[in-house]
């Protein structure tokens, strides 16, 4: 995977993902910073072709770690909605959205469901076991994984 970064400083960063140096297929975008309370924001986008893959977990590993390099991360936000920009995927809505609905519908609760996520798997890989809910309804969450 070849990255080609767009903006990079202290407390932001971003990128496209190539499968190769000359940069012909797009495998996603990534893009996060670092809040004033020391919060991670993402957002990772990979191409249809490319999901289920590990390359999402791959672009939002590299973000992580370019910030966590520069500051401290004391939470990762995660940020899961029904909009336009997510017409092209399943059902309208974010990925995470989908999915965390999909596991609720099973009888998970809240917290199983945002860790069965992508964003929640990833960020429990990295040590957050926690997980707040700071917005819930049909068409959008907003939660924030931390550290125990």
């Amino acid at each position: 995977m070849h990255l080609e970064y767009t903006l990079e400083n202290e407390h932001s960063v971003a990128f496209h993902a190539f499968t190769h140096s000359d940069m012909q297929t797009l495998i996603g975008t990534a893009e996060g910073y670092l809040g004033a309370n020391h919060e991670l924001v993402t957002v990772i986008k990979v191409s249809e072709e490319f999901m289920s893959m590990g390359y999402g977990y791959q672009l939002f590993s590299g973000v992580f770690q370019y910030i966590a390099a520069r500051d401290i991360i004391n939470s990762v936000i995660g940020s899961w909605s029904k909009h336009a920009e997510f017409s092209y995927c399943e059902n309208g809505q974010s990925t995470n959205l989908n999915v965390f609905q999909r596991f609720k519908d099973k009888g998970l609760t809240d917290v199983e469901a945002a860790f069965c996520t992508p964003t929640g798997k990833w960020v429990k890989r990295l040590g957050f076991n926690n997980v707040a809910f700071h917005i819930i309804n049909d068409h959008e969450i907003t939660v924030e994984f931390t550290k125990n």
